[in-house]
């Protein structure tokens, strides 16, 4: 189950639920690793994802990734990808959300390295 921090007690309209940031985090989850061919990297779930609000744009920060048990094949058999307990986040990502005709979208805004 992934944890969000909606702390900031931003407002949104039209009003965003949990579950609106499901399919968001999960296409983050995909274009990261379709850029990255060699390995396949699964969304840390015990860490909060974050939106915070930069002028009039809304953006889903703190998303983490790290190694998983997965390879690409597996994940292409719909196989469900775990993290090693000792794996620490390897990379972020942050979006900008948008609505559009079909709902929520985003467009991925940065990819890093996480320092240690």
């Amino acid at each position: 189950m992934l944890r969000y921090d909606f702390s900031n007690q931003l407002v949104f309209f039209p009003p965003l639920r949990q579950n609106d940031f499901e399919p968001i985090l999960k296409g983050i989850e995909q274009d990261f690793n379709a850029r990255n061919n060699d390995i396949n990297f699964a969304m840390v779930s015990d860490k909060p994802v974050q939106l915070v609000m930069s002028g009039t744009t809304i953006k889903i920060v703190n998303v983490l990734l790290s190694k998983s048990t997965c390879t690409k094949q597996d994940v292409a058999a719909g196989k469900t990808c775990e993290i090693p307990a000792d794996s620490r986040p390897k990379y972020h990502c942050a979006a900008e959300l948008y609505w559009d005709t079909k709902g929520l979208q985003y467009n991925l805004i940065q990819m890093g390295t996480v320092r240690s």
